[in-house]
């Protein structure tokens, strides 16, 4: 068994509840505000999150392969949002588009009164104002999750590999 295998397999111990990368799982992790690392771990490969209330519906999977050229062997890691979150984002979006149809709809059938225009576009303006807004915020909070958990994984395969004094990044 190589170091960086050994360090998977020390990995795998470490995690509290092994879960599947799945919709169900998220939403368990974010009711369960379980706040250690979950997810799968093989031979060659993982997928693990976890929960933090600070960015709780867009917490990042952190996907890592290992990578073998001859002797060298490497661990990618890439990260990823969480279905949950996805669902999140694409929810609101459609209760975006809702409220924007819906002002158009409402327009259309007062269309011969002038001050009922003006609110209606001042409804469409209101609506169009949150997607700018929250989607840069959705955006930073999957940032900082991801540099939060990458770097408590990086941290946690250099308690691992110490005693080898090995880099596998």
């Amino acid at each position: 068994m190589t170091n960086l295998e050994q360090t998977l397999f020390n990995l795998e111990k470490s995690l509290e509840y092994k879960y599947k990368d799945n919709i169900l799982n998220h939403i368990w992790t974010i009711i369960s505000k379980n706040t250690s690392f979950v997810g799968t771990v093989n031979k060659d490969s993982f997928k693990i999150w976890k929960y933090n209330g600070l960015y709780a519906f867009f917490h990042p999977v952190i996907i890592g392969k290992v990578i073998k050229k001859g002797k060298d062997e490497k661990l990618s890691i890439t990260t990823k949002y969480n279905s949950f979150g996805k669902l999140v984002m694409v929810l609101l979006a459609i209760a975006y588009l809702y409220g924007i149809f819906t002002a158009i709809e409402y327009r259309q059938s007062f269309s011969g009164n002038r001050y009922l225009w003006y609110i209606d576009w001042l409804h469409i303006i209101s609506i169009s104002i949150f997607p700018t807004i929250m989607t840069p915020i959705f955006r930073m909070l999957y940032k900082i999750g991801k540099k939060e958990d990458t770097q408590q994984l990086m941290d946690q395969f250099r308690v691992y590999s110490n005693s080898t004094n090995q880099d596998y990044f």
